[in-house]
């Protein structure tokens, strides 16, 4: 396929792969709780909210979650933001403006037996496991989640953790 010589202006017709639409489209922003010594284990919530005024949606196409003891995260939708802010989220490319999309959080120190505050009372959408006391990051060549204006997709750990944490990584849907 003839292109220019960056390659980002083809000529003719071309079925790009995700990986390289991603390249100038992907935002990323998310929340890590790190727990000292002495560890007291944590649950938490780390929303990706959508703050757009123009309508459009978030399509989730990757997320990274990290929760002590191997459990993973829940997901769930709320409407409106949850917890507090903690920042805006940010595009890969630093040529771009700072894309719609905030992290919120909430969290609490807890002790061994205790449940999950912030289990939701409707069904979870979907669990992302994380590996042993390490961290998962998982890429969907189609979206995960998409996350309509005035919504939060919002994750939590499953059991407490000493150390929790999720990154979102998404495109503003243009269409």
């Amino acid at each position: 396929m003839p292109s220019d010589a960056s390659g980002r202006h083809p000529s003719g017709v071309l079925v790009r792969p995700a990986p390289d639409f991603f390249d100038d489209n992907l935002a990323t922003g998310g929340f890590w709780l790190q727990g000292f010594a002495p560890v007291q284990p944590h649950y938490a919530t780390i929303a990706l909210y959508n703050n757009d005024t123009l309508s459009r949606s978030l399509k989730v196409y990757g997320i990274s979650v990290q929760s002590e003891g191997g459990s993973g995260m829940a997901f769930y939708f709320v409407q409106g933001p949850l917890g507090a802010f903690y920042v805006n989220c940010q595009n890969i490319n630093s040529q771009l403006q700072t894309p719609p999309g905030q992290i919120y959080q909430q969290h609490q120190n807890t002790v061994a037996g205790t449940l999950n505050p912030y289990n939701p009372a409707g069904p979870w959408l979907n669990i992302i496991g994380s590996n042993g006391f390490d961290s998962n990051t998982v890429f969907s060549p189609f979206p995960m989640f998409i996350v309509s204006p005035g919504y939060s997709l919002v994750a939590t750990n499953l059991i407490f953790s000493d150390d929790v944490g999720c990154f979102f990584w998404y495109q503003v849907a243009n269409e």
